[in-house]
């Protein structure tokens, strides 16, 4: 798109070594970094469009982690509803938490401040082993009934992740935690 506040010399600088960045994007992503921070970057068109396609590899590929032990993190696990404005999602995920807390010695948080991505990221920078995820095959409500009354526990240090029923979820944590 054409922009006045920045000069034809600069937009197609920009445009020009986006074109040759765009090839290799993965190997150069502290490149697509500098390009991004060029003066009137953030003004044309192009600049918005490989921003938004560079930035979830940029996050990937700085993605910070502080792996301490899981038995040595102060907080063991955290607990986050899908959609932090569904009603019977956020209550679940409390009560998850609810039962964590108090059933163990486990100290859990709950967070629902923001996108799904970013709560994991925010906790992989702590050092928490395991986010849970309340979803809506949770509440019953997802396309597979048989995953009703389950949460997705994601682990960390290999970001996988794993259904396992509620009522086993306390057990599950212990078992990881001492491994």
């Amino acid at each position: 798109g054409r922009n006045e506040k920045i000069s034809a010399e600069a937009r197609d600088a920009i445009l020009a070594r986006g074109e040759e960045l765009g090839q290799a994007l993965a190997e150069r992503l502290p490149e697509v970094e500098q390009l991004l921070a060029m003066p009137g970057a953030d003004q044309i068109e192009v600049g918005k469009k490989l921003r938004g396609q560079a930035q979830p590899l940029i996050d990937e590929h700085y993605r910070t982690v502080l792996r301490l032990k899981p038995r040595l993190a102060p907080i063991k696990a955290a607990v986050f509803p899908l959609k932090r404005n569904h009603d019977q999602l956020v209550a679940t995920a409390k009560e998850v938490r609810r039962r964590l807390q108090l059933g163990s010695e486990m100290r859990t948080v709950y967070d629902d401040t923001g996108a799904i991505g970013k709560l994991y990221r925010r906790q992989d920078e702590i050092g928490t082993p395991f986010c849970i995820t309340v979803d809506f095959d949770t509440i019953g409500q997802g396309k597979d009934p048989a995953l009703a009354g389950t949460v997705t526990v994601r682990d960390r240090d290999t970001m996988a992740q794993e259904r396992v029923p509620i009522a086993e979820l306390e057990s599950y944590l212990r078992d990881k935690l001492r491994g």
